[in-house]
């Protein structure tokens, strides 16, 4: 009650004080490893899970705080960053490193965390590794892990490997991952000829080591996958593996991870935020306590006395609002669904649906150019034109070719149907909700899109079909 007459008060003091704009700046993480990053490339879900095992997360967000909480002890994580880990960075955590005071985990398949792992005499050579028995993209290459209690063959995501570039005695060094595959020597994501050459087949190369000194634990993987969130999603075992043994390493130093955030490239938003000063009123309602002990006290204790009081309370409050705001008629209020818009992201027709006017006037147009980005695809990158197969009913070259299965012919032709009622060519299949089958048929597009190693929603190892979009739209 006291709440609805403060809000009364604030309400009619806003004509006699304007709002003022309260500027809000903020660091957006999109398609990076950042633990602030919440979609499939992000590592929110690693931090979590940290926080339910009760580790304490400490998420560096500047440099100049780095040694501040390297001096608490813990591990440090690095995880596929995307800036370059700096020199003098490199040396201060090799210092602690070396004192005891921390455990270090990299997790990169790229070169920008060399800086620090050259310390140390490991590098991360960059380029991929391929699977050479695997006959469509992508080519995941099969490893074989022994870590902890875990120990099997699984195939990882897009990994590289590394090499010892110092010999040193100091440390000691246990190989728990080997990964049998080719390398990927123009980094073009396929097998080329001159990759898969005898001479190259067949190889091991290692993928995941662990480094011991008296005080301290090191362990280097060349995927960053298993701590991304995608992993997570698809309970990948090998996530399980590699957390619960960070856990163990975090266990050994303060019960504490340390993650550099400021490795990760963000995007900075300005958003202006109205405020009134009456707002603060709400506040005040928390220090009117006795008023509730004497509500509590004398009306709560009859049933009766309780119904009464609120009901009237709440004519009362109907008809001030009524009479104050001139309302005549009072409208129902209904809860209506909504619609997940998620991990469509990054392209022309995902920005279109970010907006519901654009969607409103465009859900067939979106459908005709998505089906137009997957002809194109397939003519550019494999010289096959995919609409003249499925009006001809003739999948001969696409089956040989390994691309497609018996199953997926039926919702290749389910693509092409909808797109020509979209473009008014034919008036079955009959659609009811037209902006559930706008996502559902960019999805279906991904798939078919994924078998040729492209992606409209910049999936991690895929080529970027933004640029045909470009050309269509």
């Amino acid at each position: 009650m006291f709440i609805f007459f403060l809000i009364i008060i604030a309400t009619l003091s806003t004509f006699y004080m304007p709002a003022s704009l309260l500027k809000v700046e903020a660091s957006i993480y999109n398609n990076t490893a950042s633990p602030y990053c919440i979609d499939w490339m992000g590592t929110n879900m690693f931090v979590e899970e940290l926080k339910n095992n009760n580790i304490t997360v400490d998420i560096v967000d500047k440099p100049d705080n780095l040694e501040n909480s390297l001096k608490k002890g813990g591990l440090i994580v690095v995880i596929a960053p995307d800036k370059p880990i700096p020199i003098n960075e490199s040396l201060l955590i090799k210092k602690y490193l070396d004192n005891g005071t921390i455990n270090i985990a990299v997790f990169d398949e790229n070169i920008t965390s060399n800086n620090l792992l050259e310390q140390l005499g490991i590098a991360i050579d960059g380029r991929l590794l391929l699977d050479p028995y695997t006959p469509n993209s992508p080519y995941y290459p099969v490893t074989e892990i022994n870590l902890s209690n875990f120990s099997g063959i699984i195939r990882l995501n897009w990994a590289s490997y590394m090499r010892r570039t110092i010999v040193s005695q100091q440390y000691h060094i246990l190989i728990f991952s080997k990964t049998l595959g080719v390398v990927d020597l123009n980094n073009n994501g396929k097998l080329d000829p001159d990759e898969v050459s005898s001479s190259n087949t067949k190889k091991e190369y290692v993928t995941g080591i662990i480094m011991k000194t008296q005080n301290s634990t090191v362990l280097i993987f060349s995927d960053s996958y298993p701590l991304i969130n995608s992993a997570f999603i698809h309970n990948y075992t090998l996530s399980k593996t590699m957390t619960q043994y960070l856990i163990e390493l975090a266990r050994k130093k303060n019960d504490r991870v340390i993650i550099p955030n400021y490795y990760y490239r963000s995007t900075s938003i300005n958003v202006n935020i109205p405020f009134h000063f009456s707002i603060l009123l709400l506040f005040f309602a928390n220090t009117l306590h006795y008023f509730d002990d004497l509500m509590e006290k004398y009306v709560y204790s009859s049933n009766y006395l309780y119904l009464g009081f609120f009901t009237v309370v709440i004519l009362t409050i109907t008809l001030l609002l009524r009479s104050i705001l001139g309302i005549k008629n009072i409208t129902e209020l209904r809860a209506t669904s909504l619609i997940k818009q998620g991990i469509i992201i990054e392209t022309l027709a995902a920005k279109n649906l970010r907006d519901k006017n654009v969607l409103k006037k465009r859900k067939k147009q979106i459908i005709a150019n998505t089906w137009r980005i997957l002809k194109n695809t397939y003519v550019q990158l494999r010289n096959i034109d995919i609409e003249d197969c499925v009006s001809k009913r003739n999948y001969k070259l696409l089956i040989e070719l390994g691309i497609i299965g018996d199953q997926d012919i039926k919702h290749l032709e389910k693509l092409y149907k909808i797109y020509l009622k979209a473009i008014g060519k034919k008036k079955l299949p009959i659609i009811f909700n037209w902006r559930k089958t706008v996502f559902k048929y960019i999805m279906t597009t991904e798939y078919f899109l994924n078998k040729i190693g492209c992606s409209i929603i910049r999936k991690k190892g895929y080529k970027d079909a933004a640029y045909l979009i470009k050309k269509q739209i």
